[in-house]
């Protein structure tokens, strides 16, 4: 039955991303010969987006969500990675207005999870941050309980690329590894300029 939580976990979560941050965006189909998509490694060069995973800890490729191009979990189903390249609405909200970018995460992540009756979502920091190469995005760490009482964390970021919207998040129990390895796995998030 656990088990069958945590898959059901893994939809919503995937949903809210779609849902939370890019209101109203389409999805595109990427052409195959500009993707590379194995494990540990996710890039898109005609967009000019990599993003690479420790393919030992997340090795479990799943079934793709609308809007995603990764998700990737442990044998255990946590932690999980995913990645959303979506079209950029055009009242998208700026990046500059950071905390509002992540209350639209942490709403549409609590929206998302309303059949499995998820509670006490809690966006617990919202910042603007800079990834390795110069570009800019928006960092939320959002903690929940799943189904009530299953304790979970989500780190996001969420940054734009020309008319794209590109998210990348990591769920995990907390501590289970701890927020700052999380943190280091979104972070390596390159879009280049």
């Amino acid at each position: 039955m656990k088990e069958k939580m945590l898959r059901r976990l893994w939809l919503f979560v995937g949903l809210c991303m779609s849902l939370a941050l890019v209101m109203g965006a389409s999805i595109k189909v990427e052409a195959a010969s500009d993707v590379i998509n194995e494990p540990g490694l996710y890039q898109n060069k005609k967009l000019g987006v990599t993003l690479t995973w420790p393919a030992k800890v997340m090795s479990v490729n799943d079934k793709l969500e609308p809007g995603e191009v990764v998700r990737a979990k442990h044998a255990q189903n946590i932690p999980v990675i995913t990645m959303n390249i979506l079209d950029k609405p055009k009242d998208a909200t700026p990046l500059s207005e950071f905390e509002k970018v992540a209350k639209n995460f942490k709403n549409g992540l609590k929206a998302s999870q309303k059949k499995s009756k998820s509670k006490r979502f809690k966006l617990r920091e919202s910042k603007l941050v800079t990834l390795a190469n110069g570009h800019q995005a928006v960092y939320s760490m959002t903690t929940w309980k799943y189904g009530g009482s299953f304790g979970l964390v989500t780190v996001a970021l969420t940054t734009y690329k020309g008319d794209k919207v590109i998210n990348v998040s990591c769920t995990a129990a907390p501590g289970q590894p701890p927020v700052e390895v999380l943190d280091k796995w979104i972070m390596a998030l390159v879009v280049e300029p």
